[in-house]
């Protein structure tokens, strides 16, 4: 099916603006993940500008190839970090993606079908609460274990070995780490410090499936919050943070979701959010450019500042707030929207090495990617392993006790690698290991 290039002028005349400040340098290539698994130009930035390129000027025929090109993009943003010429590579994919989107009948019916996915689901945080019991009643009863065995599940385009033979579900449910009844129940809203503590209000963002998997990490978020003084809202009408729906192109859907979470964070007055996940706090901070969002809620994004929990606990840590020590191997993965797009890999650094004898271990700078890249390790679970493969190859070796990660995907995807490898090592977030490190707190115990 061809693409309708009538459609979305406006996107084209962005696009094409920013695709020419691309001079072809090549700089990027060596820190593409995508380019530095396969060696295929179409698999690297400038490779994808080219087609998109060719694809606006009419030199080049084949927009489902491009499309292909541009999905497999991990956006992880490397390549803006090395680039000379200071290419928005971010806002480049996404408005290529927009094209895709709103030029193609065919992507139109889906988004439409992605529309009342998170509309219907996604965003009612009550349905996804009773998704995790469903989830929860099948590990119980075996039949996740019997679902993870068959291979009719699994689409074949996603769910095939190099030889043609079909993967057993596995390869996606193996994503989903067990739940206990703590983890699919809470009743947070207000969390208050202690009054001679008290320093100012935050609220904190919880995303959708993080809702469900990182119950944990919540927790630890604030309690920790509290103990440095801050009285933590947590409102229960916030939903995703719209990062899916908008890698997707598809902007209406997404622009919906922050609609949704500024009113939450508007209704209780808080002008600070602090975010767990650094895959939602790269889209969360986005949303003061969005201007197509309602002029009132334009506003309020510019007006409400999202901020990484590890960089926030770094900046507000208090001198009296002594850790206790912890002789741990810590195998630290910085996320590419913590490096690259946030930019605040340091603080959690800072963050963890203030637990007295903790040793971290960090992989060579070219393999900060784990593949993970939102539903990429769902759409592309040959790429997702690879590279999850490449960064454990480089720390296990070192023998950590666990390793630590700030946002969700990667934990769950390096959680679903390790389990097929047969390793049993621990994915902890940075706050859990700080929680267990207070002194009022039981020493740290690491299950897998």
């Amino acid at each position: 099916m061809g693409l309708d290039l009538k459609t979305g002028v406006d996107i084209r005349l962005q696009l094409n603006q920013a695709l020419d400040q691309c001079v072809k340098c090549g700089i990027c290539l060596p820190h593409c993940p995508t380019y530095r698994i396969w060696g295929v130009e179409n698999e690297s930035p400038r490779g994808r500008i080219a087609l998109l390129q060719g694809l606006l000027s009419g030199e080049f025929s084949d927009p489902q190839g491009a499309h292909e090109a541009l999905n497999h993009c991990l956006m992880c943003q490397a390549c803006e970090r090395v680039c000379p010429s200071r290419v928005q590579y971010g806002q480049l994919y996404h408005q290529g993606q927009q094209l895709f989107h709103f030029s193609r009948p065919q992507q139109r019916w889906q988004g439409r079908l992605n529309d009342r996915l998170f509309k219907q689901v996604i965003n009612r945080p009550q349905l996804l609460l009773g998704l995790a019991k469903i989830i929860r009643l099948a590990q119980r009863c075996g039949l996740m274990a019997w679902l993870s065995r068959q291979t009719w599940l699994m689409p074949r385009q996603l769910g095939t070995t190099q030889s043609g033979a079909t993967l057993p579900a596995s390869r996606w449910l193996d994503i989903i780490p067990p739940l206990d009844p703590h983890t699919i129940s809470y009743g947070w809203h207000r969390s208050a410090c202690a009054p001679s503590l008290h320093q100012g209000e935050v609220g904190l963002f919880l995303g959708c499936v993080a809702r469900i998997f990182d119950q944990p990490v919540f927790s630890a978020s604030i309690q920790l919050l509290n103990q440095l003084g801050f009285d933590v809202f947590v409102p229960q009408e916030q939903g995703c943070c719209g990062a899916l729906q908008y890698h997707q192109g598809n902007s209406p859907s997404a622009e919906k979701s922050a609609v949704i979470n500024l009113k939450s964070f508007a209704a209780e007055g808080i002008t600070t959010v602090v975010v767990s996940a650094t895959g939602c706090n790269a889209v969360l901070k986005q949303y003061s450019q969005w201007d197509n969002l309602p002029q009132p809620w334009l506003e309020k994004a510019q007006s409400l500042q999202f901020v990484d929990i590890g960089h926030f606990l770094q900046q507000h840590w208090r001198a009296t707030v002594a850790l206790k020590p912890q002789p741990l191997r810590v195998a630290l993965h910085q996320p590419c929207t913590l490096v690259n797009a946030l930019q605040q890999s340091a603080s959690t650094v800072a963050l963890l090495q203030r637990i007295p004898t903790i040793s971290l271990l960090s992989p060579p700078p070219p393999t900060y990617c784990c593949g993970a890249a939102g539903t990429q390790m769902l759409r592309n679970p040959h790429q997702a392993q690879a590279l999850a493969d490449r960064w454990l190859d480089a720390v296990l070796p070192h023998n950590p006790t666990c390793i630590v990660t700030s946002n969700i995907g990667c934990r769950l995807h390096f959680q679903a690698v390790l389990k097929r490898r047969g390793v049993h090592l621990p994915v902890k977030h940075s706050v859990e290991l700080l929680l267990q490190s207070l002194p009022a707190n039981n020493p740290v115990e690491l299950k897998p």
